[in-house]
């Protein structure tokens, strides 16, 4: 499964918002839900919570923590382990996925 994170950006990084992740899906119901092309895969991962985080902000953004495991029988080409973003806010994408 796909985690599905919040995050913001703190000074030069991404830190998540939450300890856990906000969902969790197979890679395949994300894909599109989302908008997760493989252009889209970030260079830096997002941090863990620091304990500083006020909440989910309108400032927000979604990363998705892709796995090894979530491409094993995948049937999109071009995704690799990683992290990627969507360009929907944290209130949309708890819209589509909630």
């Amino acid at each position: 499964m796909a985690n599905v994170w919040f995050v913001e950006r703190v000074g030069a990084v991404w830190r998540r918002i939450a300890a856990q992740p906000e969902f969790q899906r197979p890679l395949g119901e994300l894909i599109f839900k989302l908008d997760l092309g493989p252009q889209r895969r970030q260079a830096d991962a997002a941090e863990p919570d620091d304990g500083t985080s006020s909440g989910v902000t309108p400032h927000a953004k979604t990363f998705v923590e892709v796995t090894p495991e979530d491409l094993e029988g995948a049937l999109f080409p071009g995704y690799f382990a990683g992290w990627y973003d969507s360009p929907y806010s944290a209130a949309e994408v708890t819209r589509r996925l909630g």
